[in-house]
This record gives C-alpha cells, structure tokens and sequence, in this order.
C-alpha cells in the first residue's frame, strides 16, 4: 500500500512539472533580446539588415535571444514562438526564427514551409555547427548571430550549399531520438497503469477515480497558466510595431549547441 501510494505521488509530482510551459514572447522587432548579451548598437545593425532583406524579398527573419528554456524542449518551444508571431507572409510562409538560449547554450532555426527548399534541414545544421557555434563558444554572440545571418540570407539566394552527406546523417539521428523517446513514454506510461491499476484494487477503486479527476483538473490549469521570464523586456533597439505576416511552419530547421 505504501508502495503504491508513494507511486502515485511520484506521478502527480511527474505531471506538474512536465505541463510547466513558460511565457511565449510577443515579438515586436526583428531582434528581441530578452538575455541582454548585445549593445544596443549591435541589435540595430542587425534589425536593419533583417528589415533591408524583408524589404527585397518579403522573407521574414527574427531573431529571439532569451536567458533559459526553464526545462522546455527547444524545439517545442521554437513551434510556440513562431505560430504565435506567425512569422512569414501568408501564403508565402517564407519566414525564419533563429531562437538561442543562453544559460542552456542551445540554438535553432526554425523555417517556414516556403523557405524549406532554400534552407533544408541539413544546410540549416551547417550554418549552425560551422559558422554560429564557433563564435559562441568564444563568447562572441554578435559575430555568431550577424555571421549565422549573413549564411541564411546567402542561402536563400542560393548562395550558401549545405554538404549532401550530412542529409542522410540528420535523418537517422533524428529517426534513432525519436524511437528512444516512444520507448521511454510507452515504459513510463506502463508502470504507472501498473501502479495505479494495483492502487485502485486494493483501494477499492474510489481512490483511484479521484486520483485521475485531480490530475486532469491539474494538468489542465497548469496549460492555461504557464509560468513566464517575469520583467523581462526588448529594450530600446529602434524601430517598433514590427509582426508576422501569418506564415506556417512544420517543424524545418536545425538545433545545435555549443
């Protein structure tokens, strides 16, 4: 009974902070740097570019800096941030996030449905483990930001090739992930009916019932109510009232670290 009862604790613990989601930004520039890693002077050169090539090409690219995930997958994170600026113009989808957190030393970029054949997944990986890492690990996030962008606006002009045998390396890796993590959900998901099933026998079954009425009630408030990187702000970089245009997004892109 201890056993049991100390299982289902360890799942309502589970649970609470799996469903924990931070705050999704509302960007209202080109570059939001909520982390505070560059000069005032170093956003607005970059924003200016960023908004030189939207104006030739109507291509959408933002770039969002922030402190730490707080435990949130990246690339989860990275879907939220740009379906709710909709990045791109509609019907063209042709925008680019290029999201870094800082204390967890990740980066992405995440693109639009219409720029993926410009930027595939494995130029995308490239771009960041060639040009933007380097400069990172030197502590240098201006070059690697101003470097990292300069390599994606070459690439949409065709400019910039990504090696052909990295393609085949990324599907796999990505394949062998997402197999490791099916099994340990199925494992996980497993034991817990186990644990739950044998709580509700000896229990009676009543016990068990408010147990699962608490912890969808639970997971429920804590979607609506995320937590958030509370007085965080953009800063003075210039500019204002930029937004998406509605563009889509399915997952294209790369991650790295450095």
């Amino acid at each position: 009974m201890r056993r049991s009862f100390l299982a289902v604790v360890f799942y309502c613990l589970f649970f609470t902070f799996v469903y924990a989601e931070i705050e999704v930004p509302k960007l209202t520039r080109r570059v939001t740097d909520l982390a505070g890693v560059l000069t005032p002077q170093q956003a607005n050169e970059i924003e200016y570019k960023l908004a030189k090539f939207e104006e030739e090409t109507t291509n959408q690219i933002a770039v969002l800096i922030i402190p730490s995930l707080e435990g949130e997958d990246l690339e989860d994170f990275s879907i939220k941030v740009v379906e709710k600026n909709k990045l791109g113009q509609a019907g063209k989808d042709n925008g680019v996030l290029f999201l870094i957190a800082i204390q967890d030393r990740k980066m992405r970029l995440e693109v639009g449905y219409g720029l993926e054949g410009a930027l595939p997944d494995a130029l995308c990986d490239q771009i960041l483990r060639n040009i933007v890492r380097p400069r990172f690990r030197q502590g240098d996030y201006y070059g690697g930001i101003d470097a990292g962008i300069d390599a994606v606006i070459s690439a949409t002009k065709g400019e910039f090739k990504a090696d052909p045998r990295r393609r085949t390396e990324i599907k796999l890796g990505t394949i062998l992930i997402l197999i490791i993590i099916v099994f340990v959900v199925l494992a996980i998901f497993g034991t817990m009916m186990r644990n739950v099933r044998h709580y509700s026998i000896r229990s009676g079954g009543y016990d068990s019932t408010l147990f699962w009425l608490w912890l969808l009630g639970s997971m429920s408030e804590r979607r609506k109510s995320g937590g958030s990187w509370g007085g965080w702000s953009s800063g003075g970089f210039g500019g204002g009232g930029w937004s998406g245009g509605g563009g889509s997004f399915g997952g294209g892109g790369a991650s790295s670290s450095w």
